[in-house]
């Protein structure tokens, strides 16, 4: 997801979970795994990039860094 808003404006996310009108974002490096930003769906646009978690167990925030830099190659 891209931010819309905020001063995250433009900034690359992982969507980690929805909770109602809010999503757990993560970037690997300033919002991790157990520290996710919290942010109005409404502030957010959907990409068509996709990345593919569910191939690493356990998840790192390396991990994350990882794929979304790969994105912007």
């Amino acid at each position: 997801m891209l931010s819309l808003a905020g001063h995250d404006k433009d900034k690359l996310y992982v969507v980690l979970k929805e909770e109602g009108t809010y999503a757990l974002l993560a970037d690997g490096k300033t919002k991790t795994l157990k520290e996710p930003k919290k942010k109005n769906l409404k502030h957010l646009k959907e990409t068509e990039m996709y990345v593919e978690l569910s191939k690493y167990n356990p998840l790192y925030d390396a991990h994350i860094q990882k794929e979304l830099k790969g994105l912007l190659k």
